[in-house]
């Protein structure tokens, strides 16, 4: 009689017993949830207060809206950097731990941390000099590039605490530990919404700042993570343990192979995030209703990126931990079952767009244009939410294998390619304004999805080496 295979031993920190382990479809399912819920649930918080904070700034106008709208872009474009390094460090931290070695999972954290800490000093510095110039970039209207000079300052001033945060919480991830970093997120992002409530406009005994109390309330909120996973690392409640006794000393030979999965990352998300850019300052051209409006709606249609990044987030670490093992084959299992969640999550948000577009613009603003062309703007996103979570997860799931050459690749043709070439056309020669945007970014999603998908199924990332 044949003797029923064991259910594998599920933990947080990993798979126990990964290269022998036999999981059937129920149980991988289960296991993506488990490690991905968390990061759901972190990314939705996250951007429902982002949602909250854009809807105070709102209070005080269209120009506030677009003034944070460009600052923001900005000061994302300087973050990739490091964070991007994080997913060189969660890819090396998943390996070592699939394979059963804590003490290169902790050095490799070690090194992570190292490097994002120092290029964080020297990108704030950069953003903090040069912040009008690189605002003028965005346009021309020099009371827009007034409102937003504050708010850039401020945030490139304390990019330190976003690298501390986001570095920690990438490692965290890559040893499967995905609820400390919920945490520390959730109680910062509580603390957001107080200082937002009281830096904008001046409540609960605080100064009344505008534009630049949303830059104060959200770095006052990355200290306040940065210090809670801190915490967690420091006191050895989670797989990965440093202590500043620990050799920090610079380890050439970790941190190349950490800059080796790392640096096409962020090369991916500096020509995303600059390509971004450059997308913005056609959007911008149209006129500040037309912006804003989109802000209103990119604001909006974040709530189902999140749920689509979450579950790139599990396939990262799920993938590398697999490979790590020596389970390609559990590795492309995962990845699959990982995309086809997050699709059908990410499908149904479309849908809730597509139907109440109006309502939840009328959060922002009670001017009927910028609400009018807001809602229209989200019927367009309702149907690049497939096409989204096939290019996110996927492409989550090749970092965890360290293939983020074709991630970079990839995004180069989507954004560079398509989207801007195409915006230039139906918003600059066809003047198709709001609607030349989103055919826009619609084609860009569709070829990246493809070509992700492709790549993908191709099996090749199976086979890198980290």
């Amino acid at each position: 009689m044949t003797q029923p295979q064991p259910r594998a031993r599920v933990v947080v920190n990993g798979l126990a017993d990964l290269a022998t382990s036999q999981l059937d479809q129920a149980q991988l399912r289960h296991r993506v949830v488990a490690l991905a819920w968390p990061s759901v649930a972190d990314n939705l918080l996250a951007t429902m207060v982002n949602i909250v904070a854009m809807i105070m700034v709102g209070s005080l106008g269209a120009e506030s809206i677009a003034a944070v709208g460009i600052s923001n872009q900005i000061v994302w474009l300087a973050q990739v950097v490091f964070l991007a390094l994080g997913v060189g460090a969660t890819a090396l931290v998943a390996r070592a731990i699939g394979a059963g070695d804590k003490e290169q999972a902790n050095q490799a954290a070690r090194q992570g941390m190292l490097l994002s800490w120092s290029l964080s000093i020297v990108v704030g510095i950069i953003g903090v000099i040069w912040a009008r110039p690189f605002l003028a970039m965005m346009t021309t209207d020099t009371e827009l590039i007034g409102l937003a000079l504050p708010h850039m300052r401020i945030s490139m001033a304390t990019t330190l605490f976003a690298a501390g945060s986001f570095g920690l919480a990438a490692v965290l991830r890559g040893a499967g530990d995905m609820r400390s970093p919920m945490f520390a997120n959730a109680v910062a992002n509580v603390c957001n919404v107080v200082f937002l409530y009281g830096l904008i406009n001046g409540r609960l005994g605080m100064p009344a700042m505008g534009v630049a109390g949303a830059a104060v309330g959200a770095s006052m909120a990355r200290l306040v993570s940065f210090a809670i996973l801190g915490y967690v690392i420091l006191r050895g409640r989670s797989a990965i343990r440093m202590s500043v006794r620990d050799d920090w000393r610079p380890d050439l030979k970790v941190l190349r192979r950490i800059a080796n999965v790392g640096m096409p990352s962020a090369a991916e998300q500096g020509l995303m995030t600059f390509g971004m850019l450059m997308f913005t300052r056609i959007v911008v051209a149209i006129g500040t209703a037309t912006y804003a409006a989109h802000q209103i709606a990119i604001n909006i249609a974040s709530l189902s990126f999140m749920p689509g990044q979450g579950f790139a987030m599990a396939a990262t670490t799920l993938v590398g931990q697999s490979l790590g093992a020596k389970r390609p084959d559990l590795a492309e299992r995962f990845a699959m079952t990982t995309q086809r969640l997050g699709a059908a999550i990410m499908g149904g948000m479309g849908v809730a767009f597509f139907l109440f577009g109006r309502p939840l613009a009328g959060l922002y603003t009670t001017d009927p244009e910028v609400m009018l062309l807001a809602a229209q703007a989200l019927r367009y996103s309702a149907f690049s939410q497939v096409p989204n979570s096939m290019y996110f997860i996927y492409a989550g799931a090749m970092r965890g294998a360290g293939d983020t050459k074709w991630p970079l690749y990839i995004s180069f043709v989507g954004i560079w390619i398509v989207r801007l070439n195409l915006a230039r056309y139906l918003i600059v020669g066809r003047q198709l304004a709001l609607l030349g945007v989103w055919i826009a970014i619609i084609a860009d999603m569709l070829v990246r999805s493809l070509v992700m998908t492709l790549r993908f199924r191709s099996g090749r990332w199976k086979t890198i080496r980290v």
